[in-house]
C-alpha cells in the first residue's frame, strides 16, 4: 500500500469512526451528509476538499446569478455551475497523522453538513422565486 493509499484509508476509517459511511474510490471518498452524497477528495499532504453537486436545469432556477449569490453569502464553502449542475465545494486544511484528527475532521464534518444546509436553502429558495414567477399571472393587452 502507498503513502497516499494508506493516508485515504486513515481518513475512511475516521469518518466511519463519525458514524459516516466511507467508501474508498481512487483518491476519493465517498459518504452522505443531510441526505446527499458528498465525495471527500484527499490531496495527499495534508488537505481535503469536501465536494457534492447537484443536477440543475431551467425548471430549478438556479443557475449562475444563484450561484454567485451563494458565494457572496456563504464564506466557507463555493459554487460553481458546470454544464447541467451545480457543485459545492469546500478546502480544508487536514493533517491525518495528528493527535487530534479525529476531533479536526468532525468539526469539518460539521461546517460541511452547515454548508450543505446553506446550499439547500439557496437551492429550495431559487426554485421557489421560480415557480413564483412561471406561475404569475400574465396581465391582460
Amino acid at each position: 500500500m502507498s503513502e497516499t493509499e494508506a493516508e485515504i484509508a486513515r481518513i475512511a476509517t475516521l469518518i466511519q469512526e463519525l458514524g459516516y459511511r466511507a467508501q474508498i474510490s481512487g483518491e476519493t471518498i465517498s459518504t452522505a451528509m443531510s441526505g446527499w452524497s458528498v465525495l471527500v477528495i484527499v490531496w495527499p499532504g495534508h488537505s481535503i476538499q469536501m465536494y457534492f453537486g447537484i443536477s440543475v436545469d431551467a425548471e430549478d432556477g438556479f443557475g449562475l446569478e444563484q450561484a454567485n449569490e451563494f458565494n457572496r453569502t456563504h464564506r466557507f464553502a463555493k459554487c460553481y455551475i458546470l454544464e447541467d449542475s451545480a457543485r459545492f465545494e469546500g478546502d480544508f486544511y487536514f493533517d491525518v497523522t495528528q493527535p487530534d484528527a479525529k476531533e479536526k475532521l468532525d468539526r469539518i464534518f460539521l461546517s460541511w453538513e452547515i454548508s450543505i444546509g446553506g446550499a439547500r436553502d439557496a437551492l429550495n429558495e431559487a426554485k421557489r422565486l421560480h415557480d413564483k414567477r412561471v406561475a404569475a399571472p400574465t396581465p391582460p393587452n
